[in-house]
């Protein structure tokens, strides 16, 4: 199981927006956004889902959505 993180603009009333194309990624087990955080992060836990699909799946539908890095 891999988790990528995103910086992005998302905001709430672009929930629903954002719940549909997540949804829409066959190998997305569970995804979080922390609209409290100044980076608006997204947490995909995900199995064979790549960083630059995600960030053009949200890019297309007009979010910013950049990868951070992390460390464990």
């Amino acid at each position: 199981m891999d988790i990528l993180l995103f910086k992005t603009n998302v905001d709430k009333r672009d929930l629903p927006v954002l719940q549909m194309a997540m949804n829409s990624v066959a190998g997305v087990k569970k995804w979080t956004i922390d609209l409290d955080d100044c980076d608006k992060v997204l947490r995909i836990t995900c199995r064979h889902v790549s960083e630059i699909y995600i960030e053009v799946l949200l890019k297309s539908e007009g979010f910013e959505c950049t990868p951070m890095t992390y460390e464990i």
